[in-house]
């Protein structure tokens, strides 16, 4: 026991750097222990998690489902839509988004005939940014929408009609319509005039008749007649008194008008992509020789002792992947303030 202690004493350097390695070993054992713990639990949820938000989700949904979206300026232009036959309507000036969330809009109108009257199917499949959407929704919590959008790009299609009407045939049909109406309407008003004035005619006709059989001349009978013809006359003038009809405006929605917008700087959601590296193997390096050491404690002590120099810590790794990583960019970003539309020259829009 007393060698020992004689030996402690004399080799005080070496016995705490002993002491030293032993706490160090044995706390970097547990430390592994733990942490190799730990990352088998959480690998697969944070692999589980990459997959997820990698897949891409395509859905058909009705026009009410992205009607939030709309209320939110987020789409604008998309519903059903009436048009002249004949005329020709550009969707795609119709229809503006938010860059952030949309990435674009793609149009099928081929099943439209603007020389046949009907109803015609078109298809708008939207492609949205899953980071921007999620991001939207967080902030927004009173938006609701009813598809998945828990993945890197939503493609959603949505169906509207667009109704080829002949609108100047419609208006011709309606006006002549009137005229008829009016024309029936003035018949039935002649008639009852006539109907009025006939027992009126009568009346005078025998109030005429009685009084001339006293005198009993041809001078009388002459004097009646008359006075019947210039009743029925005067009767007949008062229903040929008719204005003219003014002529009824047809709408022409053949001016263009561009839609209306400006440019805010806000805060956009944008992607970053961060290096991710594996440590393969690290070490505690003499400046001076290079010896390598597994502890700081012995190249602490080797620099000390023999090169009287400092050291550094090595280390090799290997290029694993990307991780994405969200951050926020100032970005100047379109602002519709009103939609494009066709108008008519008396200011009627389509």
């Amino acid at each position: 026991m007393e060698k020992m202690k004689e030996y402690i004493k004399n080799n005080k350097r070496i016995v705490i750097s002993g002491v030293v390695v032993i706490v160090l070993l044995v706390a970097g054992g547990i430390w592994f222990a733990v942490q190799s713990g730990s990352h088998k639990d959480t690998e697969p949820k944070q692999t589980e998690q990459i997959e997820q938000k990698q897949k891409k989700i395509e859905k058909e949904v009705k026009l009410d489902e992205i009607k939030p979206l709309i209320d939110k300026e987020i789409i604008k232009g998309i519903k059903d839509y009436e048009s002249d036959k004949g005329a020709k309507v550009d969707l795609k000036k119709l229809v503006s988004v938010d860059d952030s969330i949309v990435e674009k809009v793609e149009i099928d109108d081929s099943k439209i005939d603007s020389s046949k009257e009907g109803k015609y199917e078109v298809i708008y499949t939207i492609t949205l940014k899953g980071d921007g959407l999620n991001t939207f929704l967080k902030k927004n919590k009173d938006v609701k929408l009813t598809f998945d959008t828990n993945a890197d790009e939503i493609i959603v299609k949505v169906k509207t009609t667009v109704s080829i009407k002949n609108k100047k045939q419609a208006k011709e049909e309606t006006k002549q319509s009137n005229k008829d109406d009016k024309a029936k309407e003035t018949v039935t008003n002649n008639n009852q005039q006539v109907a009025e004035n006939k027992p009126n005619a009568e009346n005078s006709f025998s109030q005429s008749s009685s009084s001339s059989k006293p005198s009993g001349g041809n001078n009388n009978s002459s004097n009646n007649k008359p006075s019947s013809n210039n009743s029925i006359s005067n009767s007949g003038n008062s229903n040929t008194n008719t204005k003219p009809k003014e002529p009824v405006h047809e709408h022409s929605y053949d001016i263009y008008v561009p839609e209306k917008s400006h440019t805010e700087e806000r805060e956009v959601p944008v992607t970053v992509h961060e290096a991710q590296y594996e440590i393969i193997d690290d070490w505690y390096e003499c400046n001076h020789c290079h010896a390598r050491f597994d502890l700081e404690e012995d190249c602490f002590i080797h620099c000390g002792d023999v090169c009287g120099c400092g050291w550094s810590y090595k280390l090799d790794r290997e290029f694993t992947g990307w991780k994405e990583i969200i951050e926020y960019q100032k970005q100047n970003v379109k602002v519709v303030d009103e939609e494009a539309y066709y108008m008519c020259s008396c200011g009627a829009r389509l």
